[in-house]
């Protein structure tokens, strides 16, 4: 392999102040709060658009930068949140690669650590792995563990979560940012969700 891998941020819960107290039953795991509570009252025409940068990435890889977007916009009749993820040139090797929202924005210097853990209101932790049969077991922000690794280069992927928000939710998503990994969780590239308006969505992609 070419590409330099640079060590994830293990960020551990007692340095957010929170300790992850796990449930397990019946070999289901889901979080201290408990499982992730389906969103139904997201405002109509919310829509936000995460672009990853082409001048920078936080980690080069050889092909040069992961190009794409992530594109969230209410669901049907308020109930969650659609997300329509396109990416392309993504490494050869390190995979199958990860992406998820994370708990904070990217900072103006690009630094994808500074996004922290992922978005996990319902401190669930990473670990056992999603199950994704069982998404309201799942960390919210753990899109790849609920609807699939990225597996292939380009890759295209459209589904509608029920556990995001595009609202003052504690499962916003519309200040947060999206972190695609290697398979080992090193951080490749990042970008804040924007808000796109009701029109801008289309003429967005």
């Amino acid at each position: 392999m070419y590409y330099r891998l640079l060590p994830s941020l293990l960020l551990l819960p007692s340095a957010l102040g929170v300790v992850i107290r796990q449930s397990t039953v019946d070999g289901i795991t889901t979080g201290t709060l408990g499982n992730a509570t389906a969103v139904d009252s997201n405002p109509q025409g919310a829509s936000f658009k995460a672009t990853f940068p082409t001048d920078k990435q936080f980690t080069p890889t050889p092909n040069g930068n992961v190009k794409g977007v992530v594109l969230a916009q209410t669901g049907r009749d308020g109930k969650g949140v659609r997300f329509d993820v396109m990416l392309d040139n993504l490494p050869d090797e390190g995979g199958p690669f990860l992406y998820h929202v994370h708990m904070e924005p990217v900072p103006p210097d690009g630094n994808c650590n500074a996004t922290l853990a992922h978005l996990d209101p319902f401190q669930r932790g990473e670990k056992p792995p999603c199950d994704a049969a069982l998404p309201m077991t799942c960390q919210v922000g753990d899109l790849a563990g609920k609807y699939g690794a990225i597996t292939t280069s380009p890759f295209m992927a459209s589904y509608t979560d029920s556990f995001t928000a595009t609202s003052d939710d504690k499962a916003f998503i519309g200040n947060l940012s999206v972190v695609v990994h290697f398979a080992n969780l090193t951080r490749i590239t990042c970008a804040n969700f924007k808000t796109m308006g009701a029109d801008g969505l289309l003429s967005g992609l």
